[in-house]
């Protein structure tokens, strides 16, 4: 294709442009939209949007976590749904290998609010005081435990 045809063919390719908020809100509906397909539980909210929780995740979790290897903290891929203290290969502390929990986002809540008080004598000492700031770094983390 030679390049004047590139040119003419992105002239008349009409793609609407969509303020940020929009771009962000309409990203949000088509992960719950594939989510709902795949079977996933995660709901699209103007408020809890998987983007914005992962650059939460990124600042403010990622100095320990990532999602697909074990950092100074375990994993979190498949969090969701997991017991706490399970991940084959990371060595816990002895407070939350013998933890029973389930992780479910209204526990993930209040262990990013104060793990000491979820599980005394675990070893994190970072905490996400912000609801709103918990909330996106759980929908993002719902994301990963499909």
């Amino acid at each position: 294709m030679q390049q004047s045809e590139v040119a003419d063919l992105s002239a008349r390719r009409r793609v609407p442009s969509f303020p940020s908020g929009q771009r962000m809100a309409l990203t949000a509906l088509l992960i719950a939209v594939l989510c709902s397909a795949a079977g996933c539980t995660y709901q699209a909210t103007a408020s809890h949007q998987p983007l914005h929780g992962e650059k939460l995740f990124d600042r403010r979790c990622g100095d320990c976590h990532e999602i697909e290897a074990d950092s100074i903290g375990p994993r979190l891929q498949g969090v969701i749904g997991r017991q706490a203290g399970t991940v084959r290969g990371y060595r816990y502390s002895k407070a939350l290998a013998q933890a029973t929990i389930v992780w479910t986002p209204a526990m993930l809540d209040a262990w990013l609010s104060d793990p000491e008080k979820v599980i005394p004598g675990q070893r994190m000492k970072f905490h996400l005081a912000d609801g709103g700031e918990r909330q996106e770094v759980i929908a993002y983390l719902q994301l990963h435990s499909q």
